[in-house]
């Protein structure tokens, strides 16, 4: 991507955003995810132009791995692990590696993380290939807990997004459904048809057709931008699942064209230009639903049955800063969607 396109890519965050990081970075992390050689690399460098150097610097950080490392193999209290043998975690071949890029344009800066999770269903004993996965999610949002105690609101590390790639086959395998179905009820999902360039437009529309309808009678939840607010205009409510193909990948035959069967400028509008302060604001919900669930578990962990009153006073303290965070994501919601009115009010009307 030349300079242009990175101007290009930042430019078209909302404007909403812009103003408010000229003085502060926007913390963006996305989880990209599947099994081995479904191009998960080539799609975050494709949606985010990482394959120039200028304006963009890359951070290779010995102590990010070891800290996503011990995340993954740790268990939090509330990912629900407790009958999962641990000889079964042992066999898991699941790989998670973490890259930091600054994408940098005038005034405008995003430092933006991306969670690569390879090796989904590569090996036969794939049950809980999810595991590191969840278990990173859910100790971003204790660790963003722990961060929001001590005031600390400027380094925000939850992960935002999780792109799932799958490969063109007739059938959805076990595992991918399993993991889709557990990371959607604790992140934003978007199912992603990789290598796409082997499809016919025919055998596509099959695909998506059936995948969806898998993920729905499966009860796996997606992330949909209408339900943020239905008064948006945004794509088609079944545009899931989207397709991407790596440009100019190589076959015994030839080379893939690529970008005719990607839905990369949709992803790019997703992602950056259109939600991504939809997907922040989904984020605070399931981080909401994670602070609900983890008070609950601290009240049953007490060792008397009859509570103290230290216990009482702390229980009215976290009750009275849950009502502050859902007023602040109240707050920023309402500044969000006037700030949005005012974008959409700018544009010309050929695009509305």
């Amino acid at each position: 991507m030349t300079m242009n396109k990175i101007s290009q890519t930042l430019n078209s965050l909302p404007k909403q955003i812009t103003k408010s990081i000229e003085s502060i970075p926007i913390n963006y992390n996305i989880m990209v995810m599947g099994e081995s050689s479904t191009g998960k690399s080539s799609l975050i460098r494709d949606i985010f132009g990482l394959d120039t150097a200028e304006g963009i610097s890359v951070e290779w950080d010995d102590d990010l791995l070891h800290e996503i490392g011990d995340m993954a193999c740790t268990a939090n209290p509330l990912a629900q692990l407790i009958s999962i043998h641990p000889s079964n975690l042992e066999k898991n071949k699941t790989t998670i590696t973490a890259t930091r890029y600054t994408l940098k344009e005038h005034e405008i800066k995003m430092k933006l993380t991306v969670y690569e999770v390879g090796g989904i269903g590569d090996a036969v004993n794939n049950l809980f290939d999810w595991v590191p996965a969840k278990n990173l999610i859910m100790n971003r949002y204790e660790e963003y807990h722990m961060e929001e105690d001590k005031g600390i609101l400027d380094n925000d590390k939850r992960i935002h997004v999780c792109l799932y790639l799958v490969k063109p086959t007739d059938v959805l395998r076990e595992i991918d459904i399993v993991t889709m179905q557990v990371l959607g009820e604790i992140v934003n999902v978007i199912p992603i048809i990789s290598k796409a360039d082997m499809l016919s437009d025919e055998k596509y529309t099959e695909m998506k057709e059936y995948m969806l309808s898998t993920l729905i009678s499966n009860k796996v939840r997606l992330f949909d931008s209408i339900l943020v607010d239905e008064c948006k205009k945004v794509v088609e409510i079944n545009f899931m699942p989207l397709r991407y193909s790596s440009p100019n990948r190589a076959y015994s035959y030839g080379e893939s064209v690529g970008q005719g069967v990607s839905d990369i400028k949709t992803l790019q509008n997703l992602l950056i230009s259109q939600h991504l302060v939809d997907l922040i604001e989904v984020t605070d919900k399931y981080y909401e639903t994670y602070y609900r669930e983890k008070m609950i578990i601290d009240i049953f962990r007490q060792k008397n049955s009859k509570i103290s009153e230290d216990f009482q006073r702390m229980l009215g303290l976290e009750e009275s800063k849950i009502k502050k965070i859902s007023k602040r994501i109240e707050q920023k919601q309402a500044s969000y969607q006037m700030l949005i009115a005012q974008h959409i009010s700018a544009l010309p009307k050929e695009l509305l």
